[in-house]
């Protein structure tokens, strides 16, 4: 929990400094600190939706841009 809290606050402080994915339009990431995790998350005006939480070697393309397009 401690790396989740940590990567979520160096979103907050400045989300839009993060990479945005790819293959993923619209949607950012951040890596878990000594976790092979991935927090994606999409900046809609001034709010940052956090779209889902995910192993980075699984297969999330597609997941994470059906959930991104509604947080846009």
């Amino acid at each position: 929990m401690a790396a989740f809290k940590d990567a979520l606050d160096l979103v907050a402080s400045m989300p839009l400094a993060r990479p945005e994915h790819p293959d993923i339009p619209g949607a950012r990431y951040v890596i878990l600190d000594g976790f092979p995790y991935m927090a994606f998350y999409a900046v809609k005006d001034r709010d940052v939706v956090i779209v889902a939480v995910e192993y980075a070697t699984r297969d999330y393309v597609d997941r994470i841009a059906k959930r991104t397009e509604g947080a846009r």
